[in-house]
């Protein structure tokens, strides 16, 4: 590849990588979807070790479970066609400059930019993968809360399970998240197999779109105000 074709490679995980540490940096000091969520995560624990019957609590990470069970075998599903779209790179591309609204650029890459789009999606399936895992833990933590009458665990002690546990479920939260970015990110990277242009400028709009989901959008207001602090 040359330096003209690299460039729109680095820039695409430039943005990736910069938007994850920039929207960490900034969950801190103002409103975020992550720290909305944690908030009332740790209110969820707290009640958990203030009830005996926690059948509803475990059926609501059963839930969580589900819905990143469902991205982890989406995951392994695109990765089959990819894997297999390696093998029929020329039909492909007939396929898409069939298109006359289309100017397909560089297709003698299109094998390396197969491997990457392999690359995000298996890595958007780890992340998935861990994140189910740790749903696991957590109903394990569930299960072992203490009791609400219990005389031997302090009222300190269990507030630091319930803090424990919101971290456990905040941790499984944020690799679901890294997951789903993936899938914007991968879905942006489709588009460099039509033109460079068109690339760049749907991974400045998935950007644009994350941030205003994460940190301006109505779902995180509605989150702030119905807490009851």
């Amino acid at each position: 590849m040359t330096l003209i074709e690299v460039l729109p490679l680095l820039f695409f995980f430039t943005v990736w990588v910069g938007y994850v540490h920039l929207s960490r940096m900034l969950a801190k000091k103002k409103s975020a979807l992550s720290t909305a969520l944690h908030n009332y995560r740790y209110d969820w624990m707290l009640k958990v070790i203030t009830r005996d019957n926690r059948v509803a609590d475990a059926a609501i990470v059963s839930n969580l479970e589900r819905n990143a069970a469902f991205f982890a075998s989406t995951s392994i599903i695109i990765l089959a066609g990819l894997i297999t779209a390696m093998g029929s790179v020329q039909q492909v591309e007939e396929f898409i400059t069939s298109f006359e609204l289309f100017s397909v650029s560089a297709s003698g890459n299109w094998h390396f930019k197969l491997l990457i789009l392999i690359g995000i999606f298996a890595y958007a399936f780890f992340k998935f993968s861990w994140c189910l895992r740790q749903y696991g833990f957590c109903s394990v933590m569930i299960g072992a809360a203490p009791l609400s009458d219990d005389p031997n665990i302090s009222a300190g002690r269990k507030e630091a399970f319930a803090s424990s546990a919101a971290k456990v479920i905040d941790n499984a939260g944020k690799h679901f998240n890294l997951g789903l970015r993936g899938y914007y990110f991968g879905m942006a990277f489709l588009t460099w197999f039509i033109n460079t242009p068109l690339f760049i400028a749907i991974t400045i709009l998935v950007v644009c779109v994350l941030y205003y989901r994460e940190f301006h959008s109505s779902t995180l207001r509605a989150l702030v105000r119905g807490r009851l602090d």
